[in-house]
């Protein structure tokens, strides 16, 4: 509330007007969306799954008490167990539908609500560590930016993970300026928050060297007084707190894999509790190289005039004499880290960018205001701000209206089962349909044809459900079954997927396969990739065996 005072009048209609508009493009027309992403399935599942606990609490306890019986616990509890990888981010869904109840929105609703935070608490940040107009100009970007609107409308885990790393930076740069001695709670709560991030969503790891460099950046810069011992035992706080929500969030993990056998439904996350968080971060840095995809996505999602403001905006940080604490870690941030996940191999999708995405924002601000303020005429200075805030807040309002109609075909694919009473069916988004249907849905991601085939054969499945804008991303063997599928079978139903049709909705299951952009251009092509179309098994496997006889 003092911060809001500070502002005068017209700075608070502003604020008030931009954050009224950044809401509308996140929460318009929400819960009319549906799924969009196979991963969505996966977290809301992970709550599903901590609804049935709270709702079957008295017989868990007594399993508990008694000793556990696998089989009566598989047949009572419903949804997929917390992932290792993210667990925090099930706990807050399941947390939020307590409030707005479990629907397939309930996880992108409680993204949009993280995003508008996460807005807030940028522009304050900004405010107090750089500027006001800088401040109020990133808020604008971000608010109108197609990509932050388009994650901000999903069930992922992004959105929330980088509302905790913002507040935990927050610390950080509070912690800073003053005496070296006194800060050192504000470190540990600045770790305590990392590890909430953490857990919240694993691939924040590629920031942790980060604190590295910025306490170096400090030191040399004179941002903090102390010396090289005092940074490191900066750092042994910082880092404290953040192990011990760390080994916090992985004790339960370390007990159910030592006592417990999963049952078989579960078998497909023994992996997770296997690895927990800790060693799921120390698996991720494997087989790196340089992957100009990412490259692409940025300037898919930003466009040439804005990365041309970003390069500015770099310069000016790194040449100009007095600088900011804020503005010179956002530039190590943002090159570092998106280096990191230009190389890394086995993350080729755009979510990473989410990491980084607000602070090239930042950068890019900063460049423009810069290059304003050195137009000596008044006039000049406010026309050529206005016009490019005129392109850029266009741009991305048009890029972005696309999203506020965006509507997937998973729920008439549910309907069209229900009401022909195939809620046992087979889906390529198997995720989707156990959320809808419960554990009745098989998964057959599978990496081969014969596994596939022994999926459609153990359940006696009625329908089989092909999502094709999803399966892009399975192995090649399985491909051909698809194929065979589209080009040899007749649907008896095709459910008009409208998701499917935006390459950059499709390019984000581009993790799975190391396809480049273009092989995604091409895809689009492709009209099946906005259909969901509904196969009868009945003698398919026998004509799927016939076809690779």
């Amino acid at each position: 509330m003092y911060f809001l005072k500070s502002l005068t009048r017209g700075q608070q209609w502003l604020l008030l007007g931009i954050i009224c508009c950044a809401a509308f493009f996140r929460l318009y027309h929400i819960q009319g969306q549906g799924f969009l992403f196979w991963d969505e399935g996966t977290y809301m599942n992970e709550a599903k799954f901590y609804t049935s606990v709270v709702h079957h609490l008295p017989f868990v306890i007594e399993q508990v008490r008694t000793g556990l019986n696998l089989d009566a616990l598989q047949r009572m509890l419903d949804g997929w167990p917390p992932s290792a990888a993210k667990p925090l981010h099930g706990i807050f869904i399941f947390i939020f539908s307590l409030f707005f109840g479990l629907h397939d929105y309930t996880g992108q609703l409680l993204s949009a609500l993280f995003s508008l935070g996460f807005l807030i608490l940028f522009f304050k940040m900004i405010a107090q560590y750089e500027s006001l107009p800088v401040a109020f100009l990133s808020l604008f970007l971000l608010a109108v930016s197609p990509y932050h609107i388009m994650f901000s409308r999903s069930a992922f885990p992004e959105m929330d993970s980088a509302f905790f790393y913002l507040l935990s930076l927050w610390c950080y740069l509070s912690a800073c300026g003053t005496d070296v001695q006194k800060p050192m709670r504000k470190l540990f709560w600045c770790g305590v928050l990392f590890g909430v991030t953490l857990t919240t969503n694993f691939r924040w790891f590629m920031v942790a060297p980060a604190f590295l460099l910025f306490e170096i950046i400090a030191l040399v810069g004179g941002y903090h007084t102390g010396t090289l011992f005092d940074s490191m035992k900066r750092l042994v706080v910082l880092f404290a707190g953040t192990v011990s929500v760390i080994v916090l969030i992985d004790v339960p993990y370390y007990f159910i894999n030592k006592q417990v056998t999963l049952p078989p439904v579960f078998g497909g996350y023994q992996k997770e509790f296997d690895t927990y968080v800790l060693f799921r971060v120390v698996n991720f840095i494997r087989h790196w190289t340089f992957r100009p995809l990412y490259v692409n996505i940025y300037l898919y999602f930003n466009g040439y005039v804005q990365t041309f403001l970003v390069v500015c905006g770099t310069l000016i940080i790194l040449m100009k004499r007095q600088k900011t604490f804020l503005s010179l870690i956002s530039v190590v941030l943002f090159f570092f880290v998106f280096l990191g996940i230009s190389m890394e191999r086995s993350g080729t999708f755009a979510r990473n960018f989410s990491l980084v995405y607000p602070f090239s924002i930042f950068i890019a601000s900063y460049g423009l205001w810069t290059f304003v303020r050195t137009l000596r005429r008044k006039y000049v200075r406010y026309t050529v701000l206005a016009g490019m805030l005129i392109f850029l807040g266009a741009r991305g309002v048009l890029a972005s209206e696309r999203y506020l109609f965006v509507r997937s075909g998973y729920r008439d694919a549910r309907d069209y089962l229900v009401a022909h009473n195939g809620q046992k069916a087979l889906a390529t988004t198997n995720s989707v349909f156990e959320f809808y249907f419960g554990r009745n849905v098989s998964d057959h991601f599978s990496s081969d044809k014969d596994s596939f085939l022994r999926d459609m054969a153990k359940g006696n499945f009625k329908y089989l459900v092909v999502d094709y804008a999803q399966f892009t991303v399975a192995a090649n063997e399985v491909r051909g079954v698809y194929r065979f599928l589209r080009d040899r079978r007749q649907p008896v139903a095709v459910i008009d997927n409208p998701m499917g049709r935006y390459r950059e909705l499709v390019l984000e299951n581009s993790h799975y396969q190391d396809y480049p952009v273009d092989d995604y251009r091409a895809l689009m092509s492709d009209p099946q990739t906005a259909q969901i179309c509904i196969y009868e098994t009945k003698g398919l496997i026998e004509a799927v065996h016939h076809e690779y006889a």
